[in-house]
């Protein structure tokens, strides 16, 4: 079932009742796909009468997977995909005119927001993030233009923590497996910006003599390691370089600064050992973490930066507490930015105000933090 439409979009539901409902409510147009499964044929008829689609599926299981099995074939007709999903157990009739319309007012685009809702499932856990990445580049490849795939490779590397250059590495191997040479076909892992990368770079495993507990390289679609926070890495490496700082350290709360559990495991032993009188090696310190971080932490906490340190060290743990302070308030206000994002795509107006509100007063204590330490 279709109805007129619209040159600029159209949105897509599941059954034809919607469609009738939306006619009715909005004077809109919209096609359904009658079964939940878009096809390729009709994500190309839709191309020819439109340029952006709107999916508005159910917020149940059956809507997910619609939307899953849709957007590859939207993608790849080259429309500008957008997505409203629906609360769970919520249609279009039985949400409302008004919030329907919040929804419908600005919606999001649907890859990013599938982006967005797998990294925050996954969170910080490397499996979760390495399969999430294994199921979304996929879908990236068959955007059939690169400045397309460039952009969401550039969100994926900052939703999911994880460097530029591994996701383009899997962008050319996902392409390169598709055989197509309208979407980037096959071509030699040496062209490129990523090839350039690849040629000038040593092994990741191996930087200057560190050798990895691991038994072989990590596939680029693998578990990658997180990149540690700045400022609790320059507290850890503190901790490491001058041992005698540990009891001030630990009557100053400096642990609690290290939300990072892998710095975290590193401080602690730090401390532990100097109640004992030891001096923990850098082997049985990296012995504490997963072999998929140590190479990580080998460049960031042992580079030795303040093994000769000619200021008082007290000060400096001091000012570093401050910086890992003003770092979790800085990714506290970035976690609220995505909820923001998502409240607003659910047109939750109120949800979104009283976050935003929030987010302002992180901000604040940032800014109040962060002229501590340049005065």
């Amino acid at each position: 079932l279709t109805l007129d439409f619209d040159p600029l979009g159209a949105v897509v539901e599941i059954r034809a009742g919607d469609v009738v409902w939306f006619a009715d409510v909005f004077d809109g147009t919209g096609p359904a796909p009658l079964g939940t499964a878009t096809t390729a044929d009709q994500a190309t008829l839709l191309a020819r009468f439109c340029d952006q689609v709107v999916m508005a599926f159910d917020g149940d299981a059956a809507g997910k997977k619609a939307a899953w099995t849709a957007l590859p074939h939207l993608l790849e007709a080259d429309l500008d995909v957008r997505m409203v999903l629906l609360p769970e157990g919520e249609d279009p009739d039985s949400l409302g005119h008004e919030r329907m319309a919040a929804l419908l007012a600005r919606p999001g685009a649907a890859l990013e927001q599938m982006m967005t809702r797998m990294a925050e499932r996954a969170g910080d856990a490397v499996d979760a993030r390495a399969r999430a990445l294994d199921q979304l580049l996929p879908l990236v490849a068959r955007a059939p233009r690169a400045s397309q795939r460039q952009l969401y490779a550039d969100r994926a590397s900052e939703l999911f923590h994880v460097p530029i250059r591994r996701i383009e590495v899997r962008l050319e191997e996902e392409l390169a497996s598709r055989g197509d040479p309208a979407q980037g076909g096959p071509r030699a892992p040496s062209q490129g910006r990523v090839g350039a990368a690849r040629r000038g770079a040593a092994p990741e495993e191996n930087s200057r003599h560190f050798r990895s507990t691991s038994p072989r390289a990590v596939p680029s679609s693998a578990a990658v390691p997180l990149p540690l926070p700045a400022s609790q890495t320059q507290l850890a490496m503190l901790l490491v370089d001058v041992p005698h700082l540990a009891s001030v350290a630990e009557r100053e709360g400096a642990l609690g600064c290290l939300s990072d559990i892998r710095l975290a495991r590193i401080g602690a032993a730090v401390i532990d050992a100097a109640r004992r009188g030891d001096d923990p090696s850098m082997p049985e310190l990296l012995g504490l973490v997963d072999a998929v971080d140590q190479p990580v932490l080998f460049e960031g906490v042992f580079a030795g930066r303040y093994r000769d340190l000619a200021d008082d060290p007290q000060i400096l743990l001091r000012a570093l507490m401050r910086r890992c302070q003003l770092e979790k308030l800085e990714l506290e206000a970035k976690g609220l930015e995505l909820e923001i994002r998502r409240a607003k795509s659910q047109g939750l107006a109120g949800d979104a105000l009283q976050l935003q509100q929030r987010h302002l007063e992180l901000r604040k204590q940032a800014a109040e933090l962060s002229r501590t330490l340049t005065n």
